[in-house]
């Protein structure tokens, strides 16, 4: 019962940290720099990889993309280009790896 509520909350709490990042107060977010298809693709591989949703797989290539001061775009296209992998079995402990 304990891990469930701690995962519920851990979504959470990311959820409400990158929605404070938004179009209107980061450039950076701005969707004309941003290539729908290839966030999409994207999102696609980190379900298949993570076993996540579509909606955990987005939050996971934003908070990634956060946490490592890169754009959208640019995590997409690591994952696109199979530098980065959300596969447990290829991340490891830490997480995501990149190639």
């Amino acid at each position: 019962m304990a891990a469930v509520l701690a995962g519920q909350t851990s979504w959470y709490l990311l959820r409400k940290i990158l929605t404070l990042r938004s179009p209107d107060t980061d450039p950076a977010l701005d969707p004309a720099l941003m290539s729908r298809r290839e966030i999409h693709q994207a999102t696609g591989m980190v379900l298949a990889q993570s076993g996540a949703t579509a909606a955990e797989s987005l939050l996971m290539l934003r908070a990634y993309a956060f946490a490592n001061d890169l754009t959208l775009k640019e995590t997409a296209a690591a994952v696109l280009d199979r530098r980065l992998s959300f596969n447990a079995a290829n991340g490891g402990p830490d997480g995501p790896a990149l190639q």
